[in-house]
């Protein structure tokens, strides 16, 4: 006998299937770009606004990656929607900061290397990672 919504019932007449929640390929792209644009703002935001430090800082951008990454996808819980979440955020972290220091200065390739040379500092790195991790969670 299986469980059902109304009642007990033999597996063969239940016909009970989980239900799949299958992301559109509009979702998706928009769930990219919702989470890519709060990356970038919210990593120029920190670099403005240095005063939190980059722990609490990459946590609340991480948080808001997560939200609007799950916006974007509809409120939908799909397996996929967790790494990309993680991914718009390292992605945004990237862009942000290349964005905010070429408007200073004028464009170099080598800029292009800045984020990754900020990583080095431990605290940029554990806030990147507490951030990644409630990305992960806010979209699970």
């Amino acid at each position: 006998m299986v469980e059902t919504p109304v009642g007990a019932r033999c597996p063969s007449c239940a016909g009970v299937k989980r239900f799949r929640s299958l992301l559109k390929p509009a979702e998706l792209v928009r769930a990219v770009g919702y989470g890519i644009a709060v990356g970038a703002i919210g990593t120029v935001i920190y670099t403005f606004v240095p005063f939190l430090g980059p722990l609490i800082s990459f946590a609340i951008v991480g948080f808001g990656v997560g939200q609007v990454v799950s916006v974007g996808a509809n409120r939908k819980r799909a397996r996929e929607l967790a790494p990309i979440a993680v991914a718009c955020l390292f992605v945004g972290y990237e862009i942000g900061l290349v964005a905010r220091f070429a408007t200073e200065t004028s464009f170099d390739p080598g800029l292009l290397l800045l984020p990754v040379l900020a990583l080095r500092q431990l605290q940029t790195l554990l806030g990147l990672l507490v951030g990644s991790l409630l990305a992960w969670m806010r979209v699970r």
